[in-house]
């Protein structure tokens, strides 16, 4: 028996090297969310940016009601994110959306919003209606995975 455990112990080691999350204290607070790259045995560095809310540099929640200002400003907390670790918003391949009362809230505007920063839909778009989120005033969170050759 503990000879196969001695077998596996190498195998086990390189699976835990080849998957290691890269995380620098400095870059996992991002203005309202967090970013972690994580390098993986294959080419391009991930990196997941969650929890994207509309909220500006200095804390307050933009554009109260207005799905487009939200939208834009979450857009640029997303590029500034991307920016510190060495992307830009075209290395966008997946991207969630979360949006309070989805069919009363997507409209031309948002759609409008989102072309401006992404003319080109990643490859994976999804799409989640919600009732509520971390603050009343807030009509949407965004979520997304890039992949920086």
């Amino acid at each position: 028996m503990l000879k196969k455990w001695m077998l596996l112990l190498p195998l086990f080691s390189l699976l835990v090297t080849v998957a290691q999350a890269q995380t620098d204290p400095a870059l996992t607070r991002v203005l309202t969310g967090y970013t972690y790259p994580v390098e993986f045995a294959i080419p391009g560095k991930r990196v997941y940016i969650s929890c994207q809310r509309p909220i500006n540099a200095q804390g307050e929640v933009v554009g109260r009601g207005d799905i487009n200002a939200q939208t834009t400003q979450i857009f640029e907390n997303l590029k500034i994110a991307l920016q510190q670790v060495g992307g830009q918003l075209t290395d966008i391949k997946q991207v969630s959306y979360r949006i309070k009362n989805l069919s009363q809230n997507k409209s031309a505007a948002f759609d409008r919003a989102v072309s401006a920063y992404l003319p080109q839909s990643p490859q994976l778009t999804d799409f989640k209606s919600t009732q509520s989120l971390l603050r009343d005033d807030m009509l949407l969170e965004i979520e997304v995975v890039a992949v920086i050759d």
